[in-house]
């Protein structure tokens, strides 16, 4: 049992990388935070830590209202929390990011929402709660999401007059968030990493114009033979599955299981994945 006192959602699911259950929950400090909390048979969870709250970076005022938190399901160590930011001045509530690998440790890639208010009179200008979980339709990924015109504070006769939406939010595959890069090129390097594969597929919306390219160094950051910047044929267009190829080929077998940095360099683009995959 796991002791809280909330009147929003606490989601638990099994996560098979710990091989125990795991439940977020509503936590108090003193505003509304996130707690977090592990259970071996989904009886018995202990207290709750505190793994996410509002912070310096927010409006004075917000909670972190829910979590709707999940472990994506196609990447590997990839956990995703969908909270409802609550502004109490505005009295209104929309949906943003947080991100971690272990579901301990968390950060908001961005300070802006991923599912916002909707404009004024539309169906979702007031709240918006994201629901748990995502489903995959090819290469896109369908999110459900319910939204109201009335505020948080409204009493319950407004919130049933008000008409709340269950809706759809629809984006790419993998398309969380991405490296946007104007005319000003824009360029990230990885830490090393140890990968599989034999070649460089990435996820990526090159608009006219635009280009991405690649470089694989070793651990000190020195290009490697065959696979420079100026070697990389540019990537171009809009694909999920772009296979990176240099003059030499797509063949990056020759580095599988290698410390190795990858590098990219974008121009007018956005740049939302990268994995190493098996031809």
């Amino acid at each position: 049992m796991l002791r809280v006192g909330s009147d929003t959602q606490t989601v638990a699911f099994w996560d098979e990388r710990l091989g125990r259950y795991v439940a977020y929950c509503r936590l108090w400090n003193p505003s509304r935070t996130i707690g977090r909390a592990e259970s071996a048979d989904f009886f018995n969870f202990p207290p709750a830590d505190e793994v996410l709250a509002a912070d310096a970076q927010d409006p004075p005022d917000a909670d972190l209202y829910n979590s709707a938190a999940m472990k994506y399901p196609f990447a590997e160590n990839a956990y995703l929390i969908f909270t409802s930011v609550y502004y109490h001045p505005s009295d209104n509530l929309e949906v943003h990011l947080a991100v971690s690998r272990d579901g301990i440790h968390w950060r908001r890639p961005e300070r802006r929402a991923f599912i916002p208010n909707g404009p004024p009179g539309s169906f979702d200008d007031g709240m918006v709660y994201c629901g748990t979980g995502v489903l995959r339709r090819g290469a896109e990924l369908w999110m459900l999401y319910w939204g109201s015109r009335a505020r948080h504070n409204q009493h319950v006769p407004a919130l049933v007059h008000s008409g709340g939406v269950y809706s759809r939010a629809v984006l790419r595959l993998d398309g969380y968030v991405a490296l946007d890069a104007s005319l000003q090129p824009a360029t990230f390097v990885t830490h090393p990493l140890t990968f599989t594969g034999t070649r460089l597929e990435v996820n990526a919306a090159v608009r006219p114009g635009g280009s991405v390219r690649f470089v694989l160094q070793d651990e000190a950051g020195q290009p490697l033979p065959g696979f420079g910047l100026d070697e990389c044929e540019p990537v171009s267009g809009d694909s999920v599955r772009h296979v990176v190829r240099w003059k030499g080929g797509a063949d990056v077998s020759a580095r599988a299981g290698k410390p190795t940095k990858l590098r990219a360099v974008a121009v007018d683009a956005s740049l939302y994945a990268f994995q190493f995959a098996r031809g």
